[in-house]
């Protein structure tokens, strides 16, 4: 199957953190689900929420203290998209990504 990161909604002026390490993190590389000439970064957020919404965006996040170097993929979906697949999950568990559902 696949790992599941689920990124918690960050308010405005709270920045994110490493989890290894603590420090901050700094975008390296940004795509959104419509640019299919990022396949490479966008397969990462297809696997997980692609069988909903293409309306997702994913970013390379890398951690800023050169001792630590952590690197992470995160995704940024509409809250209201979140919900709802959080809620089908629930529901009818891993089946429900075998069906599309994209509106």
């Amino acid at each position: 199957m696949f790992k599941c990161f689920i990124l918690v909604v960050s308010l405005w002026g709270i920045e994110m953190e490493c989890p290894k390490c603590g420090s901050k993190w700094g975008v390296t590389n940004t795509a959104s689900g419509g640019n299919y000439a990022r396949d490479n970064i966008l397969n990462h957020g297809r696997k997980l929420v692609g069988w909903f919404c293409d309306d997702f965006v994913i970013r390379i996040r890398k951690c800023t203290n050169s001792e630590c170097g952590h690197r992470q993929y995160t995704i940024e979906i509409i809250i209201d998209d979140a919900k709802e697949i959080f809620d089908i999950l629930c529901k009818e568990g891993f089946s429900a990504l075998k069906i599309e559902r994209k509106r």
